[in-house]
């Protein structure tokens, strides 16, 4: 590895694992705290400002993002689709009825509280956020910096797994903080192992496009589905 590129390895690695410390800090240790909005919004700001910083005002690139054909835009929707489809059949099917859920609704409501959004107009907004601005967010985050910079160190394979395994993690983080410890291994981590795959499919959509638009359609329609299914546990009775 060359020299000159050790800072940047070294700012990718940060930007890998300071997500899962900051939902650590902000979603399990502050949990329904005064600080949980205020940290949340902070570690967010630090997360999604870093890249910008690091490309253009640090290293002093010109690189953009890249516009969507048509092309992109249907491969990300029909995979978006099947994705939506897969989970609500799950939790429909498995997950609603499964016994480490019964204690989900009241832990997804002391969630919604400290995010001000515990009525059906302030779940909205919070869905309406995610589906569509965070998870473009995410997309130019995850996809855009840290696997297309790791991809130059890494190669393309092991690039697309390593940042899927931690765009996973945190994920472990937030799945966990609403299950009962004994189900770690047998619920948390196999959930949490499907973010990983849609980690995965995200990468190559990217990859084979260079654009982050049919990313970010099927990355939103997967957080719908997961927005449906919240609120169907809280609002909709649970399980």
């Amino acid at each position: 590895m060359p020299v000159k590129k050790a800072p940047e390895i070294l700012v990718l690695i940060f930007a890998a694992s300071f997500p899962t410390l900051a939902a650590w800090v902000y979603f399990v240790l502050f949990s329904g705290e005064s600080w949980m909005l205020p940290l949340g919004a902070l570690s967010k700001l630090v997360q999604f400002a870093l890249p910008a910083v690091w490309i253009w005002l640090i290293l002093r690139q010109p690189r953009g993002i890249r516009g969507g054909s048509t092309r992109d835009l249907i491969s990300g929707a029909l995979s978006g689709l099947v994705i939506l489809a897969a989970c609500l059949g799950l939790y429909y099917g498995y997950i609603k009825h499964h016994p480490a859920f019964s204690g989900t609704p009241a832990a997804l409501g002391e969630k919604l509280k400290g995010l001000g959004a515990d009525t059906p107009g302030g779940f909205l907004v919070v869905a309406v956020f995610y589906s569509l601005i965070h998870s473009l967010l995410e997309e130019y985050y995850w996809r855009w910096f840290v696997y297309g910079r790791a991809r130059h160190y890494l190669g393309i394979a092991r690039a697309n797994l390593l940042s899927s395994l931690a765009f996973m993690a945190h994920h472990v983080v937030v799945i966990n903080s609403f299950l009962p410890g004994e189900y770690f291994w047998s619920v948390t981590i196999p959930l949490s192992l499907c973010v990983a795959v849609g980690g995965v499919i995200w990468s190559v959509l990217y990859q084979r496009s260079g654009s982050l638009y049919g990313a970010w359609l099927s990355h939103a329609f997967v957080d719908l589905a997961i927005m449906i299914c919240g609120y169907d546990l809280y609002f909709g009775g649970g399980s």
